[in-house]
């Protein structure tokens, strides 16, 4: 599977069998257990009870350290189906073990809250850094596909919603290492293995019509994809971890040698306009007198050549004040001071 429109129908339909196989074993594996304790109110009921009736006993057996442990078999099970890669799967705040166990241990209309000292209070946090991240961390390795853009929209907006709303989620915990982990490699195994772009003369490239030029338009796109997929991971991966991959692996490795490829027209301008518009303005806060980022020296180059090499009627003089455009919005200044110079007009305000 490399796009978002394009699928292994037999992959699908396997895919499908196996999960139905899964939820179905699922639905009887506690078959053998007794109802009061494979349901969640029923345990939640009986250890509450414990609390309130007899709460030095319940704090000295420390049960607040054990709760986790206790209702991750049944969590797991209910998690088994959820799969937020999926455009309709049920938010996990939503979840009936979420539902349930969200104000265990508050007493409804007693006027009380919860102590800050109460470790009853983590158990909801708890079991997200201990069973749900273990679970998004197998989507990723095995369901994620990073050349998907919409499936890397949707794994980026849960992993900020937990890393913003709970505090177990965090640089030290284990479970959030290792699923970050996982994301890097996903993406470099998706660099190394799904990305491939032909190069061919811009004769064959421009006759839009041949079997040649839509491969390479089609590779060529997907490129860009996967370079916006990526950088929807700034602010959870670090900004040089996701330079180093979007920059170093991708746009300097793959997309900067093909684009020679284009021929200079309004096709070119979209192309580097589509690529300008991804990177991050915040990216550019330490760049100086006049600038661009390190990384981006040889995608100002490759735009300054090309658009130097067109021709001085008033259509290419159109396209060149656009690419002076994108030159300034990636604070290329000298690049665009290059340009007006090689062309004879100014290219840019």
């Amino acid at each position: 599977m490399s796009t978002d429109d394009e699928f292994s129908i037999s992959e699908a339909k396997k895919y499908k069998s196996e999960l139905d196989r899964l939820v179905d074993n699922s639905a009887t594996a506690l078959d053998d257990v007794m109802v009061d304790f494979c349901e969640y109110s029923p345990i939640k009921r009986r250890f509450e009870s414990w609390k309130n009736d007899y709460g030095d006993s319940y704090n000295e057996a420390y049960i607040g350290l054990c709760l986790t442990k206790l209702f991750t078999p049944l969590v797991k099970l209910e998690l088994i189906s959820w799969n937020p890669l999926e455009p309709d799967c049920t938010d996990f705040e939503q979840s009936r073990w979420f539902n349930s166990l969200i104000f265990y241990g508050y007493k409804t209309g007693s006027g009380s809250t919860f102590s800050e000292d109460d470790p009853d209070v983590k158990l909801v946090p708890n079991i997200v850094e201990k069973v749900l991240l273990p679970h998004l961390k197998t989507l990723v390795d095995s369901v994620w596909n990073p050349l998907s853009l919409q499936e890397t929209k949707r794994l980026v907006v849960v992993m900020r919603r937990l890393i913003e709303n709970y505090p177990t989620v965090n640089a030290d915990s284990k479970n959030t290492q290792a699923l970050i982990k996982s994301v890097v490699e996903r993406i470099k195994k998706a660099l190394d293995d799904d990305v491939f772009v032909p190069l061919y003369p811009k004769q064959v490239v421009e006759n839009r019509a041949s079997g040649p030029s839509a491969f390479f338009h089609r590779q060529f796109w997907l490129c860009v994809k996967l370079l916006k997929s990526i950088v929807l991971w700034n602010g959870i991966l670090s900004r040089r971890l996701v330079q180093q991959l979007s920059f170093d692996s991708l746009l300097n490795r793959y997309i900067i040698i093909a684009i020679p490829s284009i021929p200079f027209g309004p096709e070119f301008v979209s192309i580097c306009q589509a690529i300008s518009v991804l990177i991050p303005k915040e990216w550019f806060s330490d760049c100086k007198d006049g600038s661009t980022l390190p990384q981006l020296e040889n995608f100002c180059r490759c735009l300054v050549n090309s658009a130097a090499s067109s021709s001085s009627n008033a259509d290419s003089r159109d396209l060149v004040r656009q690419i002076g455009k994108v030159l300034v919005s990636i604070q290329a200044t000298d690049h665009v001071t290059s340009l007006s110079g090689r062309v004879n007009f100014k290219v840019a305000d």
